[in-house]
């Protein structure tokens, strides 16, 4: 039950009840948009009889002083890869509704298809996933980037393959800033033993390389 109610100077001059489930968290919110600034909405973790009991005037209600984080969900759906595109996206079919969804992987950015090491990046993914089942395990914070496709872990037969990709020399960890991303020890460890791209001295970022070039679709034109 949460009770709903519109306080100025401590005077209750509406209450409101809803008949939804219990909650634990209270949170008070300015109506300044509504020209109310000396007004605020509270919502208060009530019995229904508690609810009516402070409608009336009655005191001794506590209200909740924390608000709880956000959990995110991850959400996994289950498919055979139907294409490969490059190093790090795929196009699978779900087993649920047979329906083509374009697939970037996270916590990888693997060479562009233009850029030297692409196909070589590819041709590892591909030889791994085409035709097999694939599990995709997405956040539910972020599930789309920019352009639209799916931001999900693959997992095949329980291995993420973003790490193996990584491991073989056939990606960089994905990472921002003073972040190196998921991948970092796996990165390090191919770039020691100069495996895949990581044998060439020269390998570049894809980061970089679209700073430099931008994509692949831009430098066809």
């Amino acid at each position: 039950m949460v009770f709903l109610t519109l306080n100025k100077s401590r005077a209750g001059v509406l209450h409101a009840y809803g008949a939804i489930k219990l909650i634990k968290i209270a949170r008070v919110i300015p109506l300044v948009a509504l020209g109310l600034a000396a007004f605020s909405v509270s919502t208060l973790a009530l019995s229904w009889s508690g609810a009516r009991s402070y409608a009336d005037g009655q005191t001794g209600v506590t209200t909740a002083t924390s608000v709880p984080k956000r959990v995110t969900t991850p959400q996994v759906t289950q498919g055979a890869v139907a294409y490969v595109v490059d190093g790090d996206t795929v196009w699978v079919k779900t087993s649920a509704n047979q329906a083509l969804v374009k697939v970037r992987m996270v916590g990888i950015d693997a060479p562009e298809s233009c850029q030297t090491g692409g196909a070589a990046s590819r041709d590892a993914l591909a030889a791994r996933l085409s035709g097999q089942t694939v599990t995709l395990i997405a956040s539910s914070s972020r599930a789309h980037d920019d352009y639209g496709r799916l931001l999900a872990k693959v997992d095949l037969n329980g291995e993420d393959m973003g790490r193996w990709m990584v491991s073989q020399g056939h990606a960089w960890s994905y990472g921002y800033r003073n972040y190196l991303g998921p991948y970092a020890a796996e990165q390090t460890q191919a770039q020691a033993t100069e495996r895949g791209l990581f044998a060439d001295a020269a390998a570049e970022n894809p980061r970089d390389f679209r700073k430099r070039h931008g994509s692949c679709s831009v430098l066809k034109k």
